[in-house]
């Protein structure tokens, strides 16, 4: 059975806090270990304002600066949008 990367997600979170500025949130962060690989995925909770292209840009930008960082883990990141209601004061 796989387990979780419990050190991975712990960098995984060090770098996503790097561009917090850019995202609502983020939740669901789920690893696991399979050999010598982590697979990775998160929900990121985007402003609805935010175009699809430019949600796409920002999880192209979040993937590619932990594949960067982790050359070990594969990140599948699932967008979603907060409505302004929702956004955190």
């Amino acid at each position: 059975m796989d387990q979780a990367a419990t050190e991975e997600e712990k960098r995984i979170r060090r770098v996503l806090e790097e561009h917090r500025s850019r995202f609502v949130d983020y939740h669901e962060l789920k690893t696991r270990r399979s050999g010598n690989q982590v697979f990775a995925e998160l929900h990121l909770s985007v402003d609805e304002a935010l175009t699809v292209g430019e949600a796409h840009e920002l999880t192209d930008h979040l993937e590619e600066e932990l594949q960067a960082k982790l050359p070990e883990v594969t990140l599948t990141i699932h967008v979603e949008p907060t409505e302004a209601d929702e956004v955190p004061e």
